[in-house]
């Protein structure tokens, strides 16, 4: 084995959860979270060995561990459930970071936009499914992921959209600076117009129960029509079960009223109910701050953190796809003369 941080923390495990033979490195296979993570065969099948980032608390993990444990024991679905060592525990310290041992889950997501219905009706069941294993665990309260983004958009508000701004202009003019000042332009006007509303409902009282709190179409696995894993539940927290539905919508669905519809039928079927009123009135303030804040994440990434990652249009589209989500809620709020600033920007003449 090449890397001897992974055989001495492999060790701890039992035999048949041993590597026979190369153990491949994947990087962060395309996620954000900045884990790593490799692949091999073992006496049990596929594995999949993560260490997670520096300065995730142990127990922080231990409590992602139990509710993914639960939830696949409560719901059936095929998750990817921490194996424990020797001494009974789902998770090794080793080189200043936490390891976790989990079975690798076939297939493919569908990244195809529009994706096949059968697709969005597995992927939303399952994950109705899930919110229905975890709900025992719920109590009321405010939206934690809504209060945060209230307090990303008045930071943008306040001293932000100047920040960004000013290494916008300085920055070499390519494809990533140009997008940016586009959105740029449309976002200051979307987050005057969305923060009174996000206001009132980040007050809102809710039920809040363990959620994936990052349910993308990336982490839907299937083998033809049947949906075979839903993986990387890392941003598991309490949250209202509407923001990983609304998550799930805007990432995947797009402005497409039949899809959307079969996704909430499907998610009621899974949950065996549907969404109740609060949860119902919080899905456009997830969606709409959603909207305004993707493409200023991968612009502070990328321009004021210097952050790196493996794929190198992962940045390019990115900032592509928060631009096209911004213009796609000027055009829910009526706002279409909105929409013309964030066309491309005239080029100075030769």
């Amino acid at each position: 084995m090449a890397d001897p941080r992974i055989a001495d923390i492999l060790e701890q495990y039992a035999a048949p959860l041993q590597p026979r033979g190369e153990v491949l490195a994947l990087g962060n296979a395309g996620g954000l979270s900045g884990s790593a993570f490799w692949r091999y065969q073992s006496e049990v099948g596929e594995l999949a060995f993560r260490a997670w980032p520096a300065g995730v608390q142990p127990a922080r993990l231990g409590t992602i561990h139990r509710w993914s444990a639960e939830a696949a024991r409560r719901s059936g679905l095929p998750l990817p459930v921490p194996f424990a060592d020797r001494s009974g525990w789902t998770f090794r310290h080793g080189d200043g970071r936490l390891w976790e041992l989990t079975p690798w889950l076939p297939g493919e997501p569908d990244l195809d936009r529009p994706p096949s219905v059968q697709h969005v009706r597995a992927a939303f069941e399952a994950l109705g499914r899930f919110h229905a294993s975890l709900e025992h665990l719920g109590q009321q309260g405010a939206s934690p992921a809504l209060a945060s983004r209230l307090a990303e958009l008045g930071h943008l508000e306040r001293s932000g959209f100047e920040e960004l701004a000013s290494v916008l202009d300085a920055s070499r003019p390519d494809s990533v600076a140009e997008a940016g000042l586009r959105w740029l332009r449309l976002a200051r006007a979307l987050v005057a117009r969305i923060l009174p509303s996000l206001r009132l409902s980040s007050a809102l009282p809710v039920r809040l129960q363990p959620c994936l709190r990052d349910a993308r179409p990336d982490h839907f696995l299937f083998q033809g029509d049947r949906l075979s894993g839903l993986i990387d539940l890392g941003g598991m927290d309490l949250e209202c079960v509407s923001a990983d539905v609304a998550r799930l919508c805007g990432d995947w669905l797009g402005e497409r009223p039949g899809l959307r519809a079969e996704a909430l039928a499907s998610h009621a079927a899974g949950r065996r109910r549907p969404l109740d009123e609060p949860e119902s009135r919080l899905m456009p303030a997830f969606e709409a701050s959603a909207d305004v804040l993707i493409a200023g994440h991968w612009l502070r990434w990328h321009f004021l953190e210097g952050r790196r990652f493996d794929e190198s249009v992962a940045v390019a589209q990115g900032v592509a796809r928060g631009l096209q989500r911004a213009i796609g809620l000027a055009g829910r709020l009526g706002l279409s003369p909105l929409i013309e600033w964030a066309r491309p920007l005239e080029q100075p003449p030769g």
